[in-house]
C-alpha cells in the first residue's frame, strides 16, 4: 500500500491534534498540583510559636 503525502500529512495532523490535548491535560495537572504544593493553604504558622517572632507582628491570616 503506497502512503501518499496527503495520508501522512492526516496522520500527522491527527497525532498533532493528540499530542495537543496530552500537553493541555498535563498542564492541567501541573497546575493543580503546583497550587496544592505551593499555594496559601501549604504554609501555615501555628498559633502557639507567634511569640517566637516577637510581640509585635501581626498575622492577618493564619
Amino acid at each position: 500500500m503506497a502512503t501518499t503525502t496527503e495520508d501522512l500529512l492526516k496522520q500527522a495532523l491527527e497525532q498533532n491534534a493528540k499530542l495537543l490535548e496530552q500537553v493541555q491535560l498535563l498542564t492541567e495537572q501541573v497546575a493543580y498540583l503546583t497550587h496544592h504544593r505551593f499555594g496559601r493553604s501549604s504554609e501555615q504558622i501555628d498559633p502557639n510559636q507567634t511569640s517566637l517572632l516577637g510581640k509585635h507582628l501581626i498575622i492577618d491570616r493564619i
